[in-house]
């Protein structure tokens, strides 16, 4: 039941932003990351496709679109599975969604990828090696 709520979110989300453009950028195309501040009960991991993105946000797995222009990031319809866990990490989880929905833009420091909100926060992820 849960594959077909998210593959129904998914089909839906995908459609309703069939226009949004992106220029992929190879930093960070394929590429796997955890957040830096997850906690060791729920790693919050972000993966970057051609033209979407996805990852695990502490109880849910969470995906969207996103559009990269040079240094600029945008999020776009954020979408979620509907789970429900423990307290702290639905906190968490509810954070940082809300955190990405406002990126704006990208760079890297010493290793880490950093993405700053609008309002000046920064989320730091470390990539996932193989």
């Amino acid at each position: 039941m849960k594959k077909v709520l998210l593959s129904i979110v998914l089909g839906l989300s995908l459609i309703g932003c069939s226009s949004l453009k992106s220029v992929p950028n190879k930093k960070i195309l394929g590429k796997s990351y955890v957040l830096s501040s997850s906690s060791k009960d729920y790693k919050i991991s972000l993966n970057f496709a051609e033209d979407n993105f996805f990852g695990y946000s502490g109880v849910n797995n969470y995906f969207g679109k996103y559009e990269v222009q040079g240094n600029n990031l945008k999020f776009d319809a954020i979408g979620s599975t509907l789970m429900s866990g423990p307290t702290k990490a639905m906190n968490a989880e509810i954070d940082y969604l809300n955190s990405l929905g406002e990126v704006n833009s990208f760079y890297f420091y010493k290793e880490q990828l950093v993405l700053k909100t609008i309002n000046g926060k920064k989320l730091l992820f470390n990539e996932i090696k193989d």
